[in-house]
């Protein structure tokens, strides 16, 4: 048999290795041996060395001339990417898988190169030598974790305070004249953290602790160390010689100063102009500068704990706090700082500067150059601004240092308004919140301080931002915009109901309102241009959608009240005599217009009463004990209580507090500015929108309530428009009181008003001997009682149908009630009777008896008004009886006899009354019932056991009737035995 000879055939195309095959047979497989080089791809080109074994599916051998052949049936066609893979991701000796199989359309052979010797006889794979090293990765096990050597903390002691050491070692290291400025770093931060850890805030200044005694022992040294390490930041890091560590460096450091030349010529130019040199630093002068910047960055940071402790600040003398702070303040004064990362640095100078809380004596000599460095910070002159920077402190500077030292800082940082206004409508949400909560402080500030120019120039401020406009082009719809940018933006978020962030809705809005009309003062009233402004933004607060933000527009609403009753401004000093006296007949002309707007104003003032405007309203008023404002105040109450609800309870309240015999409060005008209002972050801009009432809710919880407006005197009581001013008020809250069947006393407001308005009166009276004042106030009693029957449209019932409920009613009846108005004028008749009732007791007898004749003769001529059917023996009829009887008790035993109709009162006096027998025993019994146990006489006794049997009111008496009748009968005969009659 012939020696086969292996014969491939392939196609010639790109990037593939087919075969092909005429007739396909049964599948076998031919396994060739050789050297070729590593790697499948290289062996598909047909080079290299190595023993590979080559896997021809579906292959015969087919016979040739000399090189061993193969010829196979398929094409088989692998693209490169798959090849290379391949070969990567699979070992030499395992077989390649193919993705698809195609066809060849034409016949090709190709020859192997092969350098096996002829008629050598091809070995198996599994009998070839493993390679010496596989093309896969060694699979690592992590060795098991071993404990790492973990460094050892410094033994704290027992008591840090009472320990003489604890402080030593970072002391030394930082007053010593040579270290390592790493070793000074440490120092620091070691000494910042054990005295932050050791010394808290309300730590006895005064007592000398052991533990600050290496401080004290080296006060100076320590203090000189503090301003060398701080002026480490000003020291320019080249200024310093650093040896280079190797040539190479300083052969970089040549090539940088000189540039070649040759490398490259631009454009000509001239040979005069200069050529920029640009000087490297070496790796050592590098880390100098870092530890340069890090260790001022250390001080920063001691100095911030050392300036917010009085225990450890309180270690240095005054002049040496001074020298410290002067100092501190170069790093932001300064025009640009040679150390790396200067923008942290002047970050960490204005944080220190914003948290420090040294003593009013340092700060007051420095508080012009800290208002400079803040403004520097504001505006953007100490870096760009990140996350963190410059300008987010300085804002916060403005508010805690004006809110913390008023009386220093409001004067310096008044200049530096006008950045804090351009910060408003900043670029970020950090600096929209941060420069309403500067503006905030500095408002509440401001007002806490005693009037002077100062607050004129900064309502000028305020005023010139709000109203000025810049020039612009009109509009095709017409002229251009009339509002300035804050005006529209506040319009703007007014209307947002729901904002993403608090910065950019309602609240943010708000609450510059608020800091505007503290900053406006008196202004806000004044200026014409401004008060239509916030009239304006205020109605677009009102009718916001969402109830908590009307809450929050009405809290502000009390900084329109403050702002009213605040003195007016002062005028700035002027040095030219002539344009002083110009001004002061200017200014006698502006105060009178401002007059006249004062009072046209008031009404818009006292037009928003809800959630306890009218309180702070009228407390503000009362404040000054004048006539006009007292009148204001009644006004205000007339106003509340017609609006019913909430502010018809705050009236009454108020007529409570008024009328009381309480100790005299004083007014405080700054709980109308609540701190909460103006502190809002964190606070109301930082609050989540939808949980905003919580945020509200405390806020007008602190306003001043009722009992913070203080109590009329006996004197302003006594002024009859004083007296008929509050008694409309009270009748408005009468006109709002609802009643349930069934109560046994009226509301406390309604009876102590009338009690204490009353006693006032007739005791002025009576001390003056004034008798007919007193008569005339008896006949104007008489009078409202009658006028609270009269009116139709009151209303006192609650409107719940408590008829068939178990509550025992007042009066008590038997018969079936008629349903509908009977509850309507019943109650009216018991809260009438129960007023009568304290007029009985309050004014005199002699006084009060032509009063209570014709106050009778009403009821009895108005009988058909006060019940529903005078036929009905109902509960209105019982009420209307009960009224009758309790009045009937002041009259004399005449007036009795002629409301039953006896025999011997006279014809146009006596009554003749069309009852059916029941409403006769039903007024019977009711007279009975009130006159029982009562300091009757016996012959007005007498006069009513005969009732019954009078010709012209006889009725038949049951069982009930009988038994009163009985029991009254017992009474009136000991009545007459007390009196003397024994028959």
């Amino acid at each position: 048999m012939e020696t086969p000879k292996s014969v491939m055939t392939t196609s010639k195309q790109p990037q593939a290795v087919q075969m092909s095959a005429v007739n396909p047979p049964a599948r076998t497989q031919c396994q060739h041996t050789e050297e070729p080089k590593k790697g499948l791809a290289a062996r598909l080109r047909g080079g290299g060395a190595g023993k590979v074994r080559y896997d021809y599916p579906y292959g015969v051998m087919l016979p040739t001339d000399d090189r061993p052949t193969y010829r196979t049936a398929s094409l088989v066609h692998w693209s490169a990417s798959f090849a290379s893979s391949a070969a990567r991701a699979e070992k030499e000796n395992r077989s390649s898988h193919f993705t698809h199989v195609a066809w060849s359309e034409r016949n090709e052979i190709h020859t192997l190169s092969a350098t096996l010797g002829r008629g050598k006889p091809l070995k198996s794979s599994g009998l070839r030598q493993q390679p010496g090293r596989s093309i896969l990765k060694k699979v690592q096990v992590p060795l098991p974790s071993m404990d790492e050597c973990q460094r050892e903390t410094t033994p704290e002691p027992s008591d840090p305070l009472v320990d003489l050491t604890y402080l030593e070692s970072s002391v030394k290291a930082i007053i010593a004249t040579e270290i390592v400025l790493k070793d000074l770093v440490e120092a620091y931060n070691t000494l910042t953290l054990r005295i932050r850890a050791c010394v808290a805030g309300n730590t006895d200044a005064d007592a000398s602790w052991p533990l600050f005694q290496p401080i004290r022992k080296n006060r100076e040294a320590f203090v000189d160390a503090l301003v060398r390490d701080l002026g480490r930041a000003l020291e320019k890091p080249l200024s310093q010689t650093v040896e280079p560590e190797s040539d190479e460096e300083c052969k970089m450091i040549e090539d940088v100063e000189e540039p070649c030349e040759d490398a490259f010529k631009g454009l000509p130019s001239p040979k005069e102009s200069p050529k920029k040199k640009r000087k490297g630093m070496s790796a050592e002068q590098v880390k100098h500068a870092r530890d340069l910047c890090t260790t001022c960055h250390a001080t920063l940071k001691f100095l911030s704990a050392v300036f917010t402790i009085p225990a450890v600040y309180r270690l240095f003398k005054e002049k040496q706090l001074r020298f410290v702070l002067t100092h501190v303040l170069a790093i932001p004064l300064a025009e640009a700082l040679p150390t790396p990362n200067a923008r942290k640095t002047y970050a960490l100078a204005i944080f220190l500067i914003q948290t420090q809380r040294l003593p009013d004596e340092v700060l007051e000599p420095a508080a012009n150059r800290i208002a400079y460095a803040i403004r520097r910070g504001i505006e953007g002159e100490l870096g760009k601004e990140g996350k963190k920077g410059s300008i987010n402190d300085g804002l916060k500077a403005v508010h805690d240092l004006a809110t913390t030292y008023p009386a220093i800082f409001v004067p310096a940082f008044t200049e530096l308004l006008p950045s804090v206004f351009a910060c408003l409508l900043g670029p970020t949400y950090a600096i929209r919140t941060q420069s309403c909560s500067a503006l905030g402080g500095f408002a509440i500030a401001s007002a806490s301080i005693p009037l002077s120019p100062v607050h004129t120039r900064i309502s000028a401020y305020t005023a010139l931002y709000l109203t000025d406009v810049p020039p612009g082009t009109p509009s095709k719809k017409g002229s251009p915009m009339d509002d300035s940018a804050i005006v529209r933006t506040l319009r703007m978020l007014l209307k947002t109901s729901d904002p993403v962030v608090a910065a950019q809705g309602p609240v943010w809005a708000l609450c510059l309102m608020a800091s505007f009309v503290v900053m406006l003062r008196k202004a806000v009233y004044s200026n014409a241009k401004v008060t239509p402004i916030f009239v304006a933004l205020f109605n677009v607060g009102l009718h916001h959608p969402k109830s908590s933000v009307r809450g929050l527009v009405t809290a502000v609403w009390r900084t329109m009240t403050w702002a009213y009753f605040t003195p007016p401004l002062m005028k700035l000093p002027s040095s030219d005599d002539e344009v002083e006296e110009e001004e002061d007949a200017e200014e006698d002309v502006d105060t009178q217009e401002a007059e006249t707007r004062y009072g046209k104003l008031w009404k818009v003032l006292s037009g928003v009463t809800e959630m306890g405007n009218g309180v702070s309203s009228v407390g503000a008023l009362l404040s000054t004990e004048t006539e006009d404002n007292l009148r204001r105040a009644v006004y205000v109450m007339k106003r509340m209580g017609r609006n019913g609800g909430a502010a018809c309870k705050d009236a009454m309240d108020l007529v409570c507090q008024l009328v009381s015999q309480g100790a005299e409060n004083e007014w405080e005008p700054m709980k109308l500015l609540p701190n909460a209002l103006f502190s809002t972050n964190p606070g109301l801009l930082t609050a989540e929108y939808n949980e905003l009432a919580q945020a509200v809710r405390p806020i007008l919880a602190r306003f001043p309530g009722v009992e913070d407006v203080r109590a009329l005197t006996d004197e302003e009581l006594s002024q009859p428009w004083v007296f008929m001013g509050l008694l409309n008020v009270w009748m408005e809250g009468l006109r709002n009181l609802r009643l349930f069947w069934g109560c046994k006393e009226l509301p406390e407001e309604i009876h102590e008003v009338w009690l204490r308005l009353l006693q006032v009166n007739v005791k002025t009276l009576t001390e003056a001997e004034n008798d007919a004042e007193l008569r005339r106030l008896a006949d104007g009693v008489v009078t409202v009682l009658c006028d609270i029957l009269d009116e139709e449209d009151l209303d006192l019932s609650s409107g719940v149908d408590d008829t068939n409920s178990n509550v025992l009613p007042t009066i008590p009846i038997e018969l079936q009630a008629s349903p509908g108005s009977w509850r309507k004028l019943a109650l009216k008749s018991f809260v009438v009777e129960q007023l009568w009732i304290v007029v009985r007791d309050t004014v005199p007898r002699d006084v009060l008896a032509e009063p209570t004749e014709m106050f009778l003769a009403y009821l009895i001529q108005h009988e058909p008004h006060l019940v529903p059917d005078v036929l009905q023996a109902d509960q209105a009829h019982a009420s209307w009886a009960q009224l009758c009887a309790t009045v009937a008790l002041t009259c004399e035993t005449a007036e009795v006899e002629a409301f039953f109709g006896g025999r011997r009162c006279s014809a146009d006096k006596k009554k003749s009354w069309e009852w059916v027998p029941a409403v006769r025993s039903q007024v019977w019994s009711q007279f009975i019932k009130v006159w029982d146990d009562r300091q009757v006489n016996w012959e007005s006794g007498v006069l009513l056991l005969a009732v019954p049997f009078s010709s012209s009111s006889s009725w038949e008496l049951d069982n009930e009737d009988l038994n009163s009748w009985d029991g009254y009968l017992r009474y009136t005969m000991d009545k007459a035995l007390d009196y003397g009659v024994d028959s």
